[in-house]
């Protein structure tokens, strides 16, 4: 930050929303949890499931980095590789 010039850096801030509205505003933020629910719609996740992570991360942004960390990303990731929509006449021939 520069007090001279009032300019607030994103690095500033502790809360990635705050810091995602700084720096892409809020389309950019409607944009991100989109991008992220389309994620999880194609890894055929239950709905429920969907909203559940993206509230948890939600709630994760107010305070600490949320996206921005290894251990959501990493979570994401093993949701996302579950094999969830595999039809049940597919599990039978396994």
């Amino acid at each position: 930050s520069d007090a001279s010039k009032d300019l607030c850096y994103s690095v500033v801030l502790h809360s990635h929303i705050l810091r995602l509205i700084l720096d892409h505003g809020i389309l950019g933020l409607i944009f991100v949890y989109l991008f992220l629910y389309k994620i999880l719609r194609l890894s055929m996740l239950d709905n429920k499931i969907i909203y559940t992570v993206m509230l948890v991360l939600f709630f994760n942004s107010l305070s600490v980095s949320s996206l921005n960390s290894i251990f959501a990303l990493f979570g994401l990731l093993i949701l996302t590789t579950l094999k969830k929509g595999v039809a049940k006449k597919d599990m039978i021939n396994i």
